[in-house]
């Protein structure tokens, strides 16, 4: 969710739609709250999502973008804070919350996303998510990250196809 970029461009497109967000930082919540809390058919949590139920680190970066469940391997910005995070895993919560489908899973969790993958299990084998879009990185820029072949094999396992690449950057890394 980050500060809600994606919410507010999914929002735009198909202002019908339900969507819940998960965001772990503390500060990044707040803005969201502050942006989207008060609009019908949008559900903000302050959690992570990962594989199971239970709580981890969480880094906060002074550029929120790239805070995360794992420590960066390379930066210019500073760790501005580190807690512990409450993490949920999608089947959990859409087992309690009584989502029954996804049209959508927007998976951006800065190196964690085959972890938040692994908790959706049941549900990609179930066909009960319908699309993924994923932010991967194909460079090593969180230490004891999913690499691009972990999640793009994962997917091709539980019969998901890569349709193309978005937004492509390019580093000098």
């Amino acid at each position: 969710a980050n500060q809600g970029q994606t919410i507010k461009k999914i929002k735009s497109i198909y202002p019908q739609s339900n969507l819940h967000s998960f965001e772990p930082s503390k500060g990044s919540f707040k803005v969201l709250n502050e942006r989207f809390g008060a609009i019908k058919n949008i559900v903000l949590n302050n959690v992570a999502v990962g594989s199971e139920n239970g709580s981890l680190e969480f880094n906060e970066y002074a550029w929120s973008h790239i805070s995360s469940l794992l420590k960066r391997a390379f930066t210019k910005s500073e760790i501005i804070d580190n807690y512990l995070a409450n993490v949920i895993f999608i089947e959990s919560y859409c087992e309690e919350n009584n989502v029954c489908k996804i049209n959508l899973l927007k998976n951006d969790k800065e190196g964690y996303e085959l972890n938040v993958l692994k908790g959706a299990v049941k549900m990609l084998n179930e066909n009960k998510i319908q699309f993924i879009f994923v932010e991967l990185f194909f460079y090593e820029n969180y230490i004891g990250q999913s690499s691009f072949g972990d999640v793009y094999n994962y997917l091709i396992a539980n019969g998901f196809n890569l349709v193309r690449f978005y937004d492509v950057e390019y580093t000098n890394k």
